[in-house]
């Protein structure tokens, strides 16, 4: 499997599919390993690249000319928006449902408590916190899955 690809294919199903799989191997080794703050990085890195592909695709699936050029350049307007943007603007169109947006809100804070907090690192996680985070992990796979 091609681990790296390029931005221009994530609009196309198979590519999708391929970063599903991926995204779920790496998300479940870093779960296995006890590494809970990549598993919530990785969840956090494939979720806004989603939430941007679904937004392009949903804009480009609305005009007239459906061409991959087209497509290059929305994603090129989408490039630079934010985490939060995207997924406020997935929940607006409709792209995801409330329980999903809740979720990947979750994942959001607890994506900035690790990336901030060093300290996040070098701590084990209690039981609660471990079974938050897969709870989280296991939303996010979810929503790979619907949206591939």
């Amino acid at each position: 499997m091609n681990k790296l690809i390029k931005a221009s294919n994530l609009g196309n199903l198979s590519a999708r599919e391929e970063t599903t799989e991926y995204a779920k191997e790496k998300i479940n080794q870093f779960i296995g390993n006890k590494d809970y703050h990549l598993a919530l990085l990785i969840a956090h890195i494939y979720i806004g690249i989603r939430l941007k592909t679904l937004l392009i695709n949903w804009v480009n699936k609305n005009r007239n000319n459906q061409t991959e050029e087209n497509w290059k350049k929305i994603a090129l307007v989408f490039k630079d928006i934010s985490f939060d943007a995207s997924l406020r603007n997935c929940k607006n169109f409709k792209l995801l449902n409330d329980g999903e947006f809740e979720k990947l809100r979750e994942l959001q804070g607890r994506r900035n408590d690790v990336a901030h907090d060093s300290r996040l690192w070098r701590i084990t996680p209690s039981l609660e916190e471990v079974n938050d985070i897969k709870n989280i992990c296991e939303s996010v796979i979810k929503f790979l899955e619907r949206t591939q």
